[in-house]
């Protein structure tokens, strides 16, 4: 019974070590995730940034809106923390359709020195003449 256990923890534990070497998730990812209600259906926002060098904002549901709407933004700041400039993604839209509220802002080098010390983004989903919106928030 003994040996059954250890050999269980053994096996647990590889299967930890390898699922966590090989996981598709980055180390530093961060996720920011909400759900808006507009004219009683539920609406998705997101906002990622796999690293402090890059974010982007998903608004989508399962029922076709009228218009769907993502924008994102950052805060570029150097290595010593001192801002260097703000950045927006083009924020994208469409109308009559479920999953189009996509939008991305470019990526950082990591040579240069500088990150997104905060990221932010914003979210439009309108259902006729119903509208919601919110905001999410990520900081490194």
């Amino acid at each position: 019974m003994k040996f059954s256990k250890k050999f269980a923890a053994v096996c647990a534990a590889m299967v930890m070590c390898v699922t966590a070497l090989t996981s598709a998730v980055p180390a530093y990812a961060k996720t920011s995730k909400n759900e808006i209600t507009c004219a009683s259906y539920t609406v998705y926002v997101k906002l990622t940034s796999k690293n402090k060098y890059n974010g982007k904002s998903r608004t989508y549901t399962s029922v076709t809106f009228s218009y769907l709407y993502a924008a994102t933004f950052g805060t570029v700041v150097d290595k010593n923390g001192d801002t260097v400039k703000y950045k927006s993604g083009k924020g994208t839209g469409d109308y009559n359709i479920k999953d189009t509220g996509y939008d991305e802002l470019d990526e950082i080098s990591s040579s240069s020195g500088n990150y997104y010390k905060k990221l932010a983004s914003a979210h439009i989903a309108q259902y006729g003449e119903k509208t919601a919106t919110t905001t999410l928030a990520l900081s490194y």
